[in-house]
């Protein structure tokens, strides 16, 4: 039984971790933003419409979400996803890097794990598992039901199969 609790705790850490949930962004200076790592960008109006061909970009506040890829005079690399081709259960990411000029850079924003929200969340559900399994622990030392008489069970409904 302890090996199949380790197993559902890494499980449960494993899907927690690159859960949305669990990131929050922390605005940092354009020039900081290293190579491959994620970011929001907060664009001006008119650099939205240079990408709105290649990328949706929300008209009330424009912004694109991606990985930096480095910066070329001044101007911002970023690589983002455009589409996902799906093939049976596998989803393939389909992305474009795009220049960014840095006249056209409002504010940008990094990715960090918030540690809170994480720790909130495997609490509520490392409280969860422990409720569940000590209900199956209690139920598991319980007698089980008798059969039922056979002389008692009325049928409800009959089908006649044939002549």
């Amino acid at each position: 039984m302890r090996g199949t609790t380790v197993g559902l705790t890494i499980c449960t850490v494993a899907i927690l971790l690159p859960s949305s949930a669990c990131y929050r962004y922390v605005p940092i200076e354009t020039a900081a933003a290293a190579p491959g790592e994620p970011v929001r960008v907060y664009i001006t109006q008119d650099a939205a419409d240079g990408f709105r061909e290649v990328h949706e970009v929300d008209s009330a506040l424009p912004r694109l979400r991606g990985t930096v890829v480095g910066r070329d005079a001044g101007d911002l690399l970023l690589t983002v996803e455009v589409a996902r081709r799906q093939v049976g259960f596998q989803a393939v990411g389909l992305e474009q890097t795009l220049r960014i000029p840095e006249t056209g850079i409002l504010a940008t924003e990094r990715r960090s794990l918030n540690g809170l929200a994480t720790s909130a969340f495997v609490g509520v559900v490392a409280g969860g598992v422990a409720a569940i399994l000590s209900f199956i622990l209690e139920s598991e030392g319980e007698a089980p039901l008798p059969d039922p008489d056979p002389d008692l069970m009325v049928p409800l409904i009959s089908v006649p199969i044939g002549r």
